[in-house]
């Protein structure tokens, strides 16, 4: 989706509208979650790491995945590659591969950020505290 300062300052906001109600018509009730995206100046680590909530839908259930993260390589999702990685005293990459240095990185994130991250998923603590309690690895 297009970047909503540029279609807004070239006069596009029908445009842009009917591309927000495209894409929420897309969107299935398991995929609406909250979101931080936690950039290199946050983290300490190279490229962006994406952190989602948690969701529970009307019937209460979780969605079908556990707590993880997702690393972008690059300088905003989308411009690169996308790691899945848990978040759990033993990380695992559920997919894709990072360089070694950035996996020792990301997984080091996970150990030292561990409580704060799984507070997050379970919803215990609003997106703010969260942001608040990140610590940057170094």
């Amino acid at each position: 989706m297009a970047c909503i300062r540029d279609i807004l300052c070239k006069g596009n906001t029908m445009r842009f509208l009917n591309q927000v109600v495209s894409r929420l018509r897309q969107t299935s009730e398991s995929e609406v979650f909250a979101m931080a995206n936690l950039k290199p100046k946050k983290t300490g680590i190279e490229g962006v790491i994406i952190y989602t909530s948690t969701y529970f839908g009307s019937n209460g259930k979780r969605i079908p995945h556990g707590p993880r993260i997702k690393v972008y390589l690059g300088t905003s999702p989308g411009a690169g590659k996308e790691v899945t990685v848990t978040i759990s005293k033993k990380p695992k990459i559920l997919n894709g591969k990072l360089p070694a240095n950035i996996k020792k990185d990301v997984f080091k994130f996970i150990d030292i950020n561990f409580d704060v991250l799984m507070k997050y998923w379970e919803d215990q603590i609003d997106l703010d505290d969260f942001l608040a309690q990140i610590e940057r690895i170094q």
